[in-house]
């Protein structure tokens, strides 16, 4: 996107990527400043995007054009969208509707992910295993990934402001998130205890960061030296590779300062949480928190459920949702609510335990 001299948008102007995007080429520069998308010789496609006034865009070409200006570090969110260019791509954004949403994401719902598990020793053809149905939160994301093209064209003037998504037409599954996939207290300390002898020097650094944070794995693996102000108060660590795309700042207890420092501070450009194996590349956790896991009998859990732990914790100390999203990073209210009802359990502690309830 460019701005021209007065400061405003300048539609006209291509969006040029690296990236392969949804139809596998790359969008080049286009001089031409023709209105339509015109191939190349060298197989390349240019996407100019104008004002609506000029053609109605189909959703390929807004796909196309989002994921050039795309900054963020979502893994799964190029093939969300190569989903619905593969089965709505050609269609204009104005021509799709709620039925046309609700049709695909029905479809998806109902299909099992199939997973390469390779090739028949006797035929040579490849051998897919059935990994079950999408759970209800999956399909909300295909929805709701789909709302943010409609947003961005929206946004950029590609759609009338009166025009509503067709996503917004459709009702949302609910999700059931009875189980509670965060860790109680007794398990935080035989974690942390045992992480103390773990093989890994740094395990109990990255426990006690990760529940004192919040933080996702991939924002503290990606940590280096200079990522740490360590000297500040209260002191920070600076997460720059966040799966939102946002630089997001995390408040540091003194007890996770003193751990880094016991375990060695990294110099500027080094990785606090490096691999011996492959110096200059992160610690490849999973397998190692999984070992933890099972010494502490506590097979059932994942690594994600540090982040989780955080969350709970934040509801039950009666923390609003915009204060348990500014810590865990979420950019809007819905993630945070998923701990709505510990916040709840909270304040039934509070009123049981309060004269309250002996009136009368």
């Amino acid at each position: 996107m460019l701005e021209n001299q007065s400061g405003a948008v300048d539609f006209g102007a291509t969006l040029q990527s690296t990236a392969f995007l949804s139809r596998g080429v790359p969008v080049r520069p286009d001089a031409s400043a023709k209105p339509a998308a015109a191939p190349r010789a060298n197989g390349a496609r240019v996407v100019t995007l104008r004002p609506r006034e000029t053609r109605s865009y189909t959703l390929s070409d807004t796909v196309d054009a989002y994921l050039a200006a795309y900054t963020g570090r979502d893994p799964a969110l190029q093939s969300t969208l190569a989903m619905w260019v593969e089965r709505m791509g050609d269609m204009n954004l104005e021509q799709i509707t709620g039925d046309h949403v609700a049709a695909v994401l029905e479809e998806m719902a109902a299909s099992p992910i199939l997973r390469y598990s390779g090739r028949h020793p006797d035929t040579g053809e490849p051998v897919y295993r059935s990994q079950g149905l999408r759970a209800p939160a999956t399909i909300n994301r295909y929805k709701s990934v789909l709302g943010t093209i409609y947003g961005y064209a929206k946004k950029r003037k590609l759609l009338p402001q009166s025009f509503m998504s067709p996503t917004r037409m459709v009702a949302s599954l609910e999700v059931d998130n009875v189980r509670d996939r965060s860790f109680s207290e007794d398990e935080q300390r035989a974690l942390l205890a045992q992480a103390k002898i773990a093989p890994w020097e740094k395990m109990y650094l990255y426990v006690l960061m990760a529940l004192a944070t919040g933080a996702r794995r991939g924002e503290l693996l990606q940590l280096r030296g200079s990522d740490l102000d360590l000297k500040r108060m209260p002191a920070t660590a600076t997460a720059r590779l966040t799966k939102n795309g946002d630089v997001k700042t995390m408040v540091l207890s003194q007890q996770v300062v003193d751990e880094i420092r016991r375990s060695g501070a990294p110099q500027p450009g080094a990785l606090l949480f490096e691999s011996k194996k492959k110096p200059g590349q992160p610690f490849t956790i999973n397998k190692p928190f999984q070992r933890l896991l099972a010494a502490c009998g506590l097979e059932g859990h994942r690594l994600h459920d540090l982040r989780h732990t955080t969350g709970t914790v934040l509801a039950r100390s009666g923390k609003k949702d915009h204060e348990i999203s500014a810590i865990l990073g979420h950019r809007g209210l819905e993630m945070a609510r998923r701990y709505a009802h510990h916040n709840v359990d909270s304040k039934a502690d509070v009123i049981q335990s309060s004269p309250l309830v002996r009136l009368g």
